[in-house]
């Protein structure tokens, strides 16, 4: 019996995502080379807002804590994360300047068994950027205009207000995270009802 190209492709083509699903049974990846789970700063923005449960945790150092931190935030830096001891149910949010202190903190504690843990994609600085003096259009596009408001209530919430600008591009940042990126712990609020 004689098979056809396109029916020798679909046999290969099966045959290796099985190999692949055994293999990654048999050798799953480590946390470590797994990269962390992200909430934006939008969604942290309405979780806090919302009184969600979570616990909030600044990893940057004493001193920049000092000067500016995100609301309802603990300081805990690195060098004292080891010791820390947090909830397994609640879930928890690390943040730092930028991605680099809260990425370590988000293994060390996945490492430890922590599975309702992530990280702030773009930390303080886009929390300061996005949420507190967020640029907005001068000439709003009619399809923006309840996101607009949205960032708008959020920054003045927050204490904030925003900057206007000639752009009208700059809320491309908010319809791209809100949009095309879901992180599994703001699915899994969803799913809860909150």
């Amino acid at each position: 019996m004689s098979f056809s190209l396109n029916q020798k492709l679909a046999a290969g083509a099966f045959l290796l995502s099985f190999l692949a699903l055994v293999t990654s049974l048999i050798f799953p990846i480590p946390v470590s080379l797994r990269g962390p789970e992200y909430i934006s700063v939008t969604e942290l923005a309405h979780s806090i807002k919302n009184r969600d449960e979570l616990t909030l945790i600044d990893v940057r150092p004493e001193q920049a804590f000092n000067e500016f931190h995100l609301p309802t935030a603990r300081h805990i830096p690195t060098s004292k994360l080891k010791n820390e001891k947090l909830s397994y149910t609640q879930a928890v949010v690390f943040y730092s300047g930028d991605d680099s202190l809260s990425i370590q903190a988000w293994q060390a504690f996945k490492k430890r068994g922590h599975d309702n843990i992530s990280v702030l994609r773009g930390g303080a600085h886009d929390w300061h950027e996005r949420i507190l003096y967020p640029r907005m259009p001068l000439q709003i596009p009619p399809t923006q205009i309840s996101l607009a408001n949205e960032i708008k209530e959020l920054s003045a919430f927050f204490g904030g207000r925003p900057r206007y600008v000639e752009d009208h591009h700059v809320l491309g940042y908010y319809f791209r995270k809100q949009n095309k990126t879901q992180t599994k712990r703001s699915q899994k609020l969803m799913r809860m009802g909150c």
